[in-house]
């Protein structure tokens, strides 16, 4: 077990197990700043890359009201995180992405659900053609990406 320093508060510590060395935020900090605060609207590496503005996004936050000259200080560190708005293709959930990835076109649930059950088998462009003709037939998503699953069986056992 190695014990770490949580990037959000570093006045927590915690352990990790090895192979685990990835973890940088405690539990606590997982759970209720990432999870419950960000984790809907942005992307893991997103809040991480950017974690010092988040934090000074947060403490801002608390200390906003509608007449507040903190108003300014928030708006302006919001902009500064980058991100894009887009809907996603599958759901049609709002979701948030960097500028610099505009490839993205599904939210995080999705993109488990949908594309990582792919991804070890077909190309990017192969899976965005699947992933449309799948939403564009209607229907049961998950039964149809299912089905298509088990009829190109052969395909997927070649790999």
């Amino acid at each position: 077990m190695i014990t770490k320093k949580c990037l959000w508060d570093d006045t927590h510590e915690f352990e990790v197990k090895d192979g685990e060395e990835y973890k940088v935020l405690c539990p606590k900090c997982y759970y209720n700043i990432y999870i419950n605060t960000y984790g809907e609207r942005y992307v893991w590496y997103d809040f991480i890359r950017n974690i010092n503005l988040f934090k000074k996004l947060h403490a801002l936050s608390e200390l906003i009201d509608d007449n507040s000259d903190f108003n300014v200080n928030y708006d302006f560190i919001n902009k500064q995180i980058q991100s894009v708005e887009k809907k996603c293709r599958m759901c049609g959930k709002t979701f948030h992405t960097g500028k610099d990835e505009d490839f993205r076109y599904l939210c995080k649930a999705c993109y488990k659900k949908f594309y990582l059950p792919l991804k070890d088998y077909f190309s990017v462009k192969e899976i965005e053609v699947i992933l449309t003709t799948i939403k564009n037939d209607g229907g049961d998503m998950v039964a149809a990406l299912n089905t298509f699953l088990q009829n190109n069986k052969e395909k997927l056992n070649q790999h």
